[in-house]
């Protein structure tokens, strides 16, 4: 019994110092990562590193029958499991964090172009306001031209019936003036026929009253 507890206790310690010389090709290994860039605390060859530790610890143990030894190596399982979780939520928030940067970069570039439409819409309708006003702006001055045409031709009318009538008056004027000065002398012609005869008269008469030779 004391032999076989002594060769047990040999074993372990045997055990333990392998699975502690096996950190030291682990250690390279990460040295060597690191060399290269590579973030050995949170990458996934650390991760496959430290599993495989802690597999050969546990595994170790229950071999040995050292229950501290599984104890340790299943607990840096363990740890190992969580670690890949935590590093697999950080991937997935990163794998988020970069679609929702797309979703909003594509949102912005989207908003962008909508916002370029309305602007352009906006130009649009300036324009078409623009020349609206152009073409009422036109068809209020033909408006004014065809009333300041029609107001022109009826004042050259009203000019030109005016310049009749007073020609017409004129000519009126005239006749009344040629019809009086007409009666004026038919008057005075007749007057002196009356003193022509009135004379014939009187001569006759005193060459009756002489006496004959």
């Amino acid at each position: 019994m004391g032999l076989k507890t002594a060769t047990q206790g040999a074993a372990q310690r045997a055990v333990r110092a392998g699975v502690s010389t096996l950190g030291a090709p682990l250690a390279v290994i990460e040295r060597s990562m690191r060399r290269v860039g590579i973030d050995v605390s949170t990458s996934y060859p650390a991760r496959v590193i430290e599993g495989v530790q802690a597999d050969v610890t546990r595994v170790a143990g229950q071999l040995i029958g050292d229950a501290a030894l599984t104890e340790q190596g299943r607990r840096q399982r363990e740890r190992v499991e969580s670690l890949r979780r935590a590093d697999m939520l950080t991937r997935q928030a990163a794998q988020d964090d970069n679609a929702a940067d797309a979703r909003l970069r594509e949102h912005v570039r989207r908003a962008d172009r909508q916002h370029g439409a309305i602007d352009e819409a906006g130009r649009a309708l300036e324009r078409e306001r623009v020349a609206q006003q152009a073409v009422s702006r036109a068809a209020a001055d033909i408006a004014a031209r065809r009333d300041e045409a029609g107001t022109a031709g009826r004042d050259a009318q009203r000019r030109s019936v005016e310049r009749q009538a007073e020609r017409a008056a004129r000519s009126t004027r005239l006749a009344e003036e040629s019809a009086v000065v007409d009666r004026e002398r038919a008057a005075v012609d007749s007057d002196a026929d009356a003193a022509e005869l009135a004379a014939a008269a009187a001569e006759q008469h005193e060459q009756r009253g002489r006496p004959g030779p």
